[in-house]
């Protein structure tokens, strides 16, 4: 029986442990409003599976999310930088879009004043 005990006060400890190091506050997981679908491998789940079961995670999904917000964090400017140029790109491929659009109208609309100028 007590070594039972001395094994829930060392998980406890680390869970502790764990739980002050992950400031799940400030990685934002008190913000999770969109799903997305991933495949990992058996050793990541597996470890994944370890922090559930010593409860310094509620699911694997909370997991995840932690470590992706860390990564992210850890390389702040980087990403603000990269998401910037992808607002940049898509802002010019809607222009590009607009662009074409209106050139097919005006071919459209040339052909049809060509067609009308030949029935006359």
């Amino acid at each position: 029986m007590g070594k039972v005990k001395e094994s829930q006060s060392v998980n406890e400890d680390l869970k502790q442990e764990l739980l002050g190091r992950f400031n799940k506050e400030r990685f934002g997981l008190h913000n999770r409003e969109l799903t997305v679908m991933t495949r990992l491998s058996a050793e990541d789940v597996k470890v994944l599976d370890a922090l559930v079961e010593l409860e310094v995670f509620k699911s694997r999904s909370e997991a995840v999310a932690f470590f992706v917000r860390r990564m992210i964090l850890s390389r702040e400017q980087e990403f603000k930088k990269l998401t910037a140029l992808v607002d940049e790109i898509k802002r010019r491929k809607s222009m590009a879009i607009s662009t074409l659009i209106k050139a097919i109208e005006s071919e459209k609309e040339e052909d049809g004043e060509k067609a009308e100028d030949s029935e006359d």
